[in-house]
């Protein structure tokens, strides 16, 4: 009985893998009492080494009134992974009424997340911040992303501790499990999961000892 409970267990845990793995950069809008309101189209992959254009819109945050570059400056940021401003240039207004910049490929050189900003300011001002992952794809069938990745590698490893736990090893499961758990905290893309695995392993070595 409890053989069957642990593989269940895991089973529910391959299914869980593809959410924990795949959570997208989070945008955060700042608001103000006054001021502005900054709207943009969500994106949250960009291929690898390709241009980019980013557009947004910018409201009165108390009227909506759609605002334009009269008395307006818009300020553009692109830092890398480990925090540092890659990229910074003002942004353009278009007279369809959008602002936009376009941002070379050479920009994303690296398959890592990407965080950008945006400051508008005259009078009031407002500010917007979020992230872009940045992806290497394939017209193939086996296209891989990072997160693609570590959901094949996560399905392989999981197979072999059910196997484990099969067979009352539950001591080797649990520090499979705690170690692969350790090696996946070096993977932004991955930190939910991690403290799952690690959770696990701990769970498992109880388990082991009773």
């Amino acid at each position: 009985m409890e053989k069957k409970l642990s593989l269940i267990f895991f089973c529910m845990m391959l299914f869980l893998i593809p959410f924990v793995i795949s959570i997208p950069p989070i945008t955060t809008i700042q608001q103000f009492p006054t001021g502005y309101i900054l709207l943009e189209s969500p994106q949250e992959y960009i291929e690898l080494n390709q241009d980019y254009q980013y557009n947004f819109f910018v409201y009165n945050y108390s009227t909506g009134v759609l605002i334009d570059n009269t008395t307006l400056v818009c300020d553009f940021f692109l830092a890398n992974s480990s925090g540092e401003v890659i990229f910074s240039s003002e942004v353009d207004y278009n007279s369809e009424g959008y602002w936009n910049i376009d941002i070379l490929g050479g920009n994303f050189s690296k398959t890592e997340i990407y965080i950008y900003g945006i400051s508008c300011q005259d009078v009031y001002g407002g500010a917007l911040t979020g992230g872009w992952e940045v992806i290497k794809t394939d017209t193939g069938l086996f296209a891989l992303n990072n997160a693609n990745i570590i959901y094949l590698i996560s399905i392989i490893f999981i197979f072999l501790i059910g196997i484990f736990i099969y067979f009352n090893l539950y001591s080797i499961a649990s520090i499979t499990t705690i170690i692969f758990g350790f090696v996946l905290l070096f993977n932004k893309t991955s930190l939910i999961l991690s403290v799952i695995l690690i959770c696990v392993g701990l769970y498992l070595a109880f388990r082991g000892e009773h």
